[in-house]
C-alpha cells in the first residue's frame, strides 16, 4: 500500500540517493523499520504565562497609618496564615483602644438607666418621652461600641481581652494566607500611610497557565482538552495542563484568554514565568514515523528509504533514497510527516537508526 500526502505540485524533492559499503553500513549501525499509520493529535501552538487566581495574591496595608517599629520578612521568604510579619506604632492605636473603653463604659451605663426607664413606664410612673430617649441614647451608643469595636479588630486588637492596663500603642499585621513575599515596600523607621502596600504574598498552591488563543483558532477549544506547556528557562522540560475556562472576551490584539488547570502542582513555578503550549484539539489517523528517523539539513527536514542492496565490483553496496518531509505534531516517539512523494507502508525499509550518518554522507558528498 502507497500513501501519498500531497499532489505532485508541492513536489519539491529532488531524488538524492546515498550509497554505503559494508564496513560504512555496518559503523552507521543501520537499523530499518516501517512508515505507519498513527492517531496523533492535532494540536494548536500558543503563548502565556504562569498565573495565580486574585485571591491567591494578597497586597498587605495597615487601615491607619504609623511607623513600621519591626520586619523580619525578605523577598522570597515563605510565611504560613496569621503569622506575625511586621509590627506598627501610632499612638492613635491608644486613642481608639480608649475611646472604645469609654463607650463600653457608657453603654453599660445606659443599658441600666433604659431598662429602669421602661420599668417605670409599665408601671405608669414615668412618661413614654423618657423611656423613648433612654432608649435612643442606649441604641446610639451601643452603635458607636460596634463601630469602634470594628475598627480595633481591623488593627487586630482584641477587643474581649482589652482593659485599661493593656492599652497599646503598637500593634501587629499578619499574613492572610499561606504564601511567599514577593514585595517589600519600606524600610524600619519608615511611616506608611493606609494606602500604602507593605507586602505581597504569593500562594503558589493553584498557580494556572494563562493562554493566548487566536480568535480564528477559539472554535476549536472546549473545557477538558489537554495542554502541553514548556517555560521560557527550560525549553526541555514538557508539563501538562487541562482547558478549564475559556473566556468570551477577545482582547486589543485579537487573541482570547484561556485558563488551564496543572495537572500537578510544583512549587518552584513562579507566577509571571513566560511559556509556550500546545492545546491538543482532535485525535485522527496520521502518517507517522520514529522521531529519530528524521533528520534536519539546512532548514528541512528528511527521512531515508533502504532502496536496494547490490553487488558492485565483487563488493555489497547499499543504497538509500533520501525524502523530504514535513513534520507535525509529535506524540510517545512518533512524529506525523507529510511526504512529498508516495511512501510504502507495507516496506521494512525506514531508516530509524544511522539516518544522521547517511545526511551527512549526502550533503559531504555534494560539498
Amino acid at each position: 500500500m502507497s500513501q501519498n500526502m500531497n499532489d505532485t505540485k508541492d513536489n519539491i524533492q529532488t531524488e538524492t540517493f546515498v550509497e554505503l559499503s559494508q564496513d560504512q553500513y555496518d559503523l552507521a549501525k543501520i537499523e530499518l523499520g516501517k512508515i505507519e499509520i498513527k492517531q496523533i493529535n492535532e494540536s494548536i501552538q500558543v503563548n502565556g504565562i504562569l498565573d495565580v487566581p486574585p485571591q491567591n495574591l494578597v497586597s498587605i496595608s495597615v487601615t491607619m497609618g504609623g511607623t513600621i517599629q519591626k520586619s523580619d520578612l525578605l523577598q522570597g521568604m515563605k510565611v504560613r496564615k496569621n503569622q506575625p510579619i511586621a509590627l506598627i506604632k501610632n499612638i492613635e492605636f491608644m486613642t481608639l483602644q480608649q475611646d472604645y473603653l469609654d463607650v463600653k463604659n457608657k453603654v453599660e451605663f445606659l443599658k441600666t438607666d433604659f431598662e429602669r426607664e421602661k420599668t417605670l413606664m409599665e408601671n405608669n410612673i414615668n412618661s413614654i418621652k423618657n423611656y423613648q430617649q433612654a432608649l435612643a441614647d442606649y441604641q446610639s451608643s451601643r452603635a458607636k461600641l460596634q463601630t469602634l469595636s470594628k475598627k480595633l479588630k481591623l488593627l487586630n486588637i482584641n477587643t474581649n481581652n482589652l482593659t485599661p492596663e493593656n492599652i497599646t500603642e503598637i500593634i501587629t499585621i499578619y499574613s492572610p494566607i499561606n504564601g511567599f513575599v514577593t514585595d517589600v515596600n519600606f524600610n524600619i523607621g519608615s511611616y506608611v500611610n493606609p494606602q500604602d502596600v507593605l507586602f505581597k504574598i504569593v500562594d503558589t498552591e493553584h498557580i494556572h497557565a494563562e493562554l493566548n488563543v487566536f480568535e480564528k483558532d477559539v472554535s476549536k477549544l472546549k473545557k477538558g482538552m489537554k495542554v502541553r506547556f514548556s517555560l521560557s528557562n527550560n525549553p526541555n522540560e514538557e508539563r501538562f495542563a487541562t482547558v478549564f475556562l475559556v473566556n468570551h472576551k477577545i482582547e486589543t490584539d485579537r487573541t482570547v484568554r484561556v485558563h488551564a488547570h496543572l495537572d500537578k502542582e510544583d512549587h518552584k513555578l513562579i507566577p509571571g514565568m513566560y511559556l509556550t503550549a500546545f492545546i491538543d484539539t482532535q485525535t485522527k489517523n496520521q502518517i507517522a514515523v520514529l522521531d529519530n528517523s528524521i533528520v534536519s539539513y539546512g532548514g528541512k527536514d528528511y527521512i531515508f528509504l533502504a532502496n536496494v542492496k547490490i553487488q558492485k565490483v565483487g563488493k555489497t553496496v547499499y543504497l538509500f533514497k533520501s525524502i523530504e518531509v514535513k513534520k507535525g505534531n509529535s506524540q510517545n516517539g512518533f512524529t506525523a510527516v507529510e511526504t512529498y512523494e508516495k511512501v510504502s507502508l507495507d516496506k521494512n525499509n525506514l531508516v530509524i537508526n544511522g539516518s544522521f550518518d547517511l545526511i551527512s554522507k549526502v550533503f559531504n558528498n555534494e560539498d
